[in-house]
C-alpha cells in the first residue's frame, strides 16, 4: 500500500510487480478536488484506489460515494471511507455502493481510526453486506447519539417483516448542514437537540406537532417531509396505569420537545402541571402555552404531587451518575423517567420505595412502534422490539 498524504506523489509500480494499492488519506478534511485526487491515483495504475478522509460536513458522505460510483463506472476497484463521527454513515453504505470493504472495530472502545462501528453492529445490525442500490435508508438525527437504542430495534423489525431498509444513525449537530439531504432519505426520527428545530425544513405538520411545537418523526415521500409526534402515543401509554390510579397533581421537569409531547398528553387528562426548568423564562413561556405554571428548578424541594416526570436528558447515558432532581425532594405516588438508557437511571433507582417507578422504556418502545408504522403501513412487532431493547441495555449497560 503506498500511502498519500495531503498531495505526496505516488511512484510508479515496477513493472511485473504483484498487485498493489494507492491510497489516499487526509485527517483533516475532505477535500474539494476529490476527482482530481481519484484520477492521480489512478494514474500510478494500482489495482485498487482507496480514499479516505475526515468528514466535517455531512455532505462528505455523499460525495465520497459518489466516488465510488464513478470508479464503479470506469469498471476500478476502490475503497472509499469518510472518518469521523459524522462518517458513519459511509461505512455503513459503502460496500453497497461498490467499495471492496469497510472497516470495524472487534469493539467498542477499540477503533483504530475515528468512526469506525463495531464488527457486530456493521454485520448483525446494519448487514452491511445486503446492502444494494434498491434498499430504502431510514436514521435518527440527533447529537449525540451514543444513548439510542433505535437503529438496533428498527433494523431487526425490518429484517422481521422482510423489508429491504436500513436505519442508520445520522449524528448532525449543525442541522442546517444536513436539512439539504432530508428528501434523499426515506424517513427519520428525530431527537435532541433538535425536535423544535427540524419544523424549519418540513412540508406538512399533523395535530401532535401543530400543538406540541415539536416532531420527533420525519416521513418522506413524493418529494414532501411530513413531521409527526409519536411521543405524545408513547408518553400516554406509559402513563395509563397513572391516570388509572387518578394521578393529576403533576409536576413536569424540562421545557424541550419532549416536555412538549408530555404536556399534550397532561393537558388532555385534565391535570393540574407546574413546569421547572434552569431556564425560568423558557419554562414561563411554556407554560403560558400549555396553562401550566411554572417555577425554578432549584426550587424542586418544595414540590410535591401524584406524578413527577423528567423529560429532560439528565441522567442519559454515559452522564449517568447525574439526576434532575435531588433524592429528598422525591415526593411523589409516580415516578417516570423519560430517560431509557441505562434502564434504571438514578432517578429511577433512588425513588424505589418511595413512589412506582415507570421505565423509560414503555415510551421509547411505544413511540417507536408508531414510527415504524408511519413509515412501512405494516404493523409493528412490537414484542420484537421490546426484547431487542431490553436485551441491548441488558447486556450493554450504559454504552
Amino acid at each position: 500500500t503506498i500511502e498519500s498524504y495531503l498531495g505526496g506523489r505516488l511512484p510508479a509500480p515496477q513493472k511485473g510487480s504483484p498487485g498493489w494499492m494507492a491510497s489516499y488519506h487526509n485527517f483533516e478534511k475532505t477535500p474539494s478536488d476529490l476527482d482530481a485526487i481519484y484520477r492521480r491515483l489512478l494514474a500510478a495504475g494500482p489495482q485498487v484506489v482507496k480514499v479516505a478522509s475526515q468528514a466535517n460536513h455531512f455532505a462528505d458522505n455523499f460525495r465520497l460515494l459518489a466516488l465510488l460510483d464513478k470508479a464503479q463506472q470506469d469498471g476500478i476497484s476502490m475503497i472509499a471511507v469518510a472518518m469521523g463521527e459524522l462518517g458513519e454513515y459511509s461505512r455503513i453504505m459503502g460496500p453497497g455502493r461498490g467499495s471492496m470493504l469497510t472497516y470495524a472495530s472487534f469493539e467498542k472502545g477499540h477503533e483504530t481510526a475515528p468512526g469506525q462501528l463495531p464488527i457486530d453492529d456493521l454485520l448483525e445490525v446494519y448487514a452491511v453486506n445486503q446492502i444494494n442500490q434498491k434498499t430504502r435508508i431510514y436514521g435518527i438525527v440527533g447529537y449525540p447519539l451514543g444513548h439510542s437504542l433505535s437503529p438496533h430495534i428498527h433494523n431487526f423489525a425490518f429484517r422481521h417483516v422482510g423489508l429491504n431498509a436500513r436505519f442508520v444513525p445520522f449524528a448532525v449537530q449543525e442541522l442546517g448542514d444536513f436539512a439539504p439531504y432530508l428528501r434523499q432519505f426515506d424517513g427519520f426520527s428525530v431527537t435532541i437537540p433538535h425536535k423544535v428545530k427540524i419544523l424549519e425544513f418540513v412540508d406538512e405538520v399533523d395535530e401532535t406537532v401543530r400543538t406540541t411545537g415539536a416532531a420527533n418523526t420525519l416521513v418522506c415521500h413524493g418529494n414532501k417531509v411530513r413531521a409527526a409526534n409519536t411521543d405524545v402515543t408513547g408518553i400516554g401509554s406509559a402513563l395509563q396505569q397513572a391516570f388509572t390510579q387518578g394521578a393529576r397533581q403533576v409536576v413536569l421537569l424540562g421545557a424541550g420537545g419532549a416536555a412538549r409531547a408530555a404536556a399534550m398528553v397532561l393537558r388532555n387528562e385534565k391535570c393540574q402541571v407546574t413546569v421547572l426548568a434552569r431556564d425560568v423564562q423558557r419554562a414561563q413561556a411554556f407554560a403560558e402555552d400549555f396553562g401550566f405554571h411554572c417555577d425554578s428548578l432549584d426550587q424542586a424541594r418544595k414540590y410535591s404531587g401524584d406524578l413527577l416526570i423528567n423529560a429532560t436528558s439528565v441522567g442519559m447515558a454515559p452522564r449517568i451518575d447525574q439526576t434532575p432532581l435531588p433524592q429528598d425532594a422525591i415526593h411523589y405516588r409516580f415516578v417516570f423517567d423519560m430517560v431509557y438508557n441505562p434502564l434504571e437511571t438514578r432517578l429511577i433507582r433512588e425513588s424505589q420505595g418511595k413512589a412506582i417507578v415507570i421505565s423509560g422504556l414503555e415510551m421509547f418502545i411505544a413511540q417507536a412502534a408508531l414510527q415504524f408504522e408511519l413509515w412501512t403501513g405494516q404493523p409493528a412487532p412490537v414484542e420484537l422490539m421490546r426484547e431487542v431493547a431490553f436485551r441491548k441495555l441488558s447486556k450493554t449497560g450504559a454504552d
